[in-house]
């Protein structure tokens, strides 16, 4: 069974269609969201709270999706940041989620490394062909799927 995290850039996104018009949509992600096939970070509802809008409050209103990272998480995200230092900018002060979706991708629990293809990252971000990575960017190199909102409902084969 694949484990999708998804990444704020989809959540942002997911909140262009509104709950009163794609009421299904809503409720099939939080049925995915109550089996734990849909995850996220904690970081990730950090940077949604930055703003007080409709996902800010939803998200708020499902903290079950958002995963404390493990210790072994935790050290990926080190390891990640060595490889890819210019995924975060060390200078600003708000929550940055980058690394900490990569890290839940790679491991699901204590000293278990998983293969990276029943875990896939749903993000709106593009392969960034700059200097500054991209989550795209980072899943080439760990070979972890990374697929958009809309290929997610493809893989989910909703049709509304």
């Amino acid at each position: 069974m694949n484990i999708y995290i998804i990444d704020t850039s989809s959540l942002i996104e997911l909140q262009r269609l509104p709950r009163d018009i794609f009421v299904t949509l809503w409720d099939d992600i939080e049925n995915l969201i109550q089996k734990e096939i849909l995850i996220s970070t904690e970081e990730v509802l950090e940077e949604l709270k930055k703003k007080d809008d409709y996902i800010s409050q939803w998200a708020k209103n499902n903290k079950k999706m958002f995963k404390k990272l493990t210790q072994e998480q935790i050290i990926e995200v080190k390891n990640i940041l060595n490889i890819f230092p210019k995924l975060i900018d060390i200078n600003r002060e708000t929550p940055q989620a980058d690394p900490f979706i990569i890290a839940l991708a790679l491991y699901e629990e204590p000293q278990k490394p998983i293969i990276s293809t029943n875990r896939i990252i749903i993000t709106n971000e593009k392969i960034s062909r700059g200097q500054i990575p991209k989550i795209p960017n980072i899943c080439v190199h760990f070979n972890i799927k990374c697929i958009d909102l809309f290929d997610f409902f493809r893989e989910m084969k909703w049709k509304y």
